[in-house]
């Protein structure tokens, strides 16, 4: 539940573009097509997006909030 919590947190700090295209992916279970169609982005850049969100929550989650 605490790495549940942590990865929500890590979601919700994101800035735009990667927070709502990263939410609507692992939260509202989306595909990348789906959300490229209600953002009005094209697929790729939904897709890297995600990708580069996945890499910042990672780094966020392994070294913890470092200020």
């Amino acid at each position: 539940k605490e790495t549940s919590a942590a990865i929500l947190q890590a979601i919700e700090s994101l800035k735009e573009p990667y927070q709502k295209a990263v939410s609507m992916y692992f939260l509202e279970e989306k595909s990348t097509e789906e959300i490229a169609e209600i953002l009005g982005r094209p697929v790729k850049t939904v897709q890297t997006q995600i990708y580069r969100a996945k890499a910042l929550i990672k780094k966020q989650m392994e070294g913890g909030s470092s200020k």
